[in-house]
C-alpha cells in the first residue's frame, strides 16, 4: 500500500516549517527574558535607570559566547542560543550584586564615587566564586568529554565563554 502523495508533502512541509520557526521562537524568548528581567528589576529598585545599567553587561557576555563558540569550534545552534538565554541570567546577577550594594552604600549615606569604588572589592569574592565554578562545571562539557556531551558542548561554550568575558 503507498501513501497519499498529499499526506507525506504535507509532513514534510510541516516538518520543514517548525526547522525555520524553532530559531525565531529561541530568539523570541531570548527577548522575552531581557524584556521580563528588566521589568522586574524596575518594580524591584523603583528606578528605571538601575536596570538599564545592570543591563549593560550583556552585549559583553554575549560578545564572550560567540568567542567561546569560535574559540572551541562549534557553530550557533539550537543548543547555543539556549545557552544564551541561560547567559542572560548568570550576566544579570553579577549585576544586580554589584547595583545592590552600590545602593546599600548610597544610602549610608557615601557619595556614589565611593559607594562603587567600595561595591566592586566587596563583592569580588561572590562573584568570581559563582562565575568559576561555572567555569569549571561546563569546562568538561564544552571539551567534549563524557557521554553525550558531543549534543551539549555548544551550550556550555556558549556560557562558558560568555560568563568568563562578563564576570
Amino acid at each position: 500500500m503507498l501513501a497519499e502523495p498529499r499526506r507525506v508533502c504535507m509532513v514534510a512541509l510541516t516538518t520543514t516549517m517548525k526547522r525555520l520557526l524553532l530559531p525565531t521562537a529561541l530568539f523570541l524568548a531570548l527577548g522575552a527574558s531581557v524584556l521580563m528581567a528588566y521589568l522586574l528589576m524596575a518594580v524591584l529598585y523603583n528606578s528605571l535607570l538601575d536596570p538599564l545599567v545592570i543591563l549593560f553587561s550583556l552585549p559583553v557576555a554575549v560578545g564572550g559566547a560567540m568567542f567561546g563558540l569560535f574559540a572551541f569550534g562549534y557553530v550557533f545552534s539550537v543548543f547555543s542560543m539556549i545557552g544564551l538565554i541561560l547567559l542572560v541570567g548568570l550576566a544579570i546577577k553579577n549585576g544586580i550584586l554589584l547595583v545592590d550594594r552600590t545602593n546599600q552604600n548610597r544610602e549610608r549615606g557615601m557619595s556614589t564615587h565611593e559607594a562603587l569604588l567600595e561595591a566592586g572589592p566587596a563583592r569580588l569574592r561572590p562573584i568570581l566564586m559563582t562565575s568559576l565554578t561555572i567555569a569549571i562545571a561546563l569546562t568538561p562539557t564544552a571539551l567534549q568529554l563524557g557521554e553525550g556531551a558531543e549534543m551539549r558542548a555548544p551550550l556550555a561554550a556558549t556560557v562558558l565563554g560568555g560568563v568568563i568575558s562578563s564576570t
